[in-house]
């Protein structure tokens, strides 16, 4: 993609750098470029986390190289000295990971002022099935229709949860509802507390000795698959699965694009 502002910082490298120097200053300029259109989720204030959800709390990593990562910064990096500044350094970088809480300790983050008043509860019933986007009225339209689905899923209480799955997820639900980060670090939703029905892990079936814990249930918020789904703009072709189509590529995608064209 050519860069036709002469002022823009892009414009003073090649779109591929001949060597290591010149792929690293353009980072940095690509960097600075991000940076100054979207501080809030680059350079995000620092919130400060629910200190219940920090003692309570078990930072779990599913991903093999999310954990190699954080565990790198933790060592090597300052300013990493805690697990809040893990988690901060997680959401920040759009690190996949999830933050799991006993199943006993759940009834500590129930408000007795707020109990109950959850919003859009209606979709945790039984039978309950998200909206599905179609091809309908032009790209425009179906844009649109995106639009207002992706705000609606992205202000439900457990919405953080998309924060905690990283990547293009985190992007762009932060980008529909900027709030999430100041939800996120009080700690479990109703979802959790009140309907039970987070996501539940057995410690059994993880490295007991990196958790530190015996055998115990943990949960945690999550973000349904319909959600997620409509978030990266889903739309099914109703006759040739082969055919269907999202807006923004899932990161298999990405991830199989960038092993062909660096193996190429």
């Amino acid at each position: 993609m050519a860069v036709d502002n002469p002022s823009d910082p892009r414009a003073t490298y090649r779109i591929n750098p001949g060597t290591k120097a010149e792929y690293l200053e353009a980072l940095i300029a690509w960097a600075a470029v991000v940076t100054e259109e979207d501080p809030h989720f680059v350079n995000p204030t620092k919130p400060a986390w629910n200190p219940v959800a920090i003692e309570k709390g078990v930072l779990v990593f599913e991903d093999a190289q999310a954990e190699m990562r954080m565990r790198a910064w933790a060592i090597h990096l300052t300013g990493t000295d805690s697990i809040e500044d893990l988690l901060n350094m997680a959401v920040t970088f759009g690190i996949r990971s999830y933050v799991y809480y006993r199943i006993e300790d759940v009834p500590l983050f129930k408000d007795p002022e707020t109990f109950g008043s959850t919003t859009d509860s209606s979709c945790l019933e039984p039978g309950f099935r998200e909206a599905r986007l179609e091809m309908s009225g032009g790209a425009a339209n179906t844009r649109s229709l995106w639009k207002d689905e992706a705000r609606k899923i992205t202000h439900r209480e457990w919405a953080p949860a998309f924060l905690m799955r990283g990547g293009i997820i985190a992007r762009i639900a932060f980008k529909f509802n900027p709030k999430l980060l100041d939800r996120l670090v009080k700690g479990p939703s109703s979802r959790v507390t009140e309907h039970h029905r987070g996501f539940i892990l057995n410690t059994r079936i993880v490295n007991r000795d990196v958790l530190g814990l015996e055998s115990v249930v943990l949960t945690r918020d999550q973000c349904s698959e319909e959600e997620v789904d409509l978030l990266l703009g889903y739309i099914a072709h109703k006759k040739e699965p082969e055919k269907d189509l999202y807006l923004f590529p899932l990161s298999t995608c990405s991830k199989k694009w960038f092993q062909d064209t660096s193996m190429a």
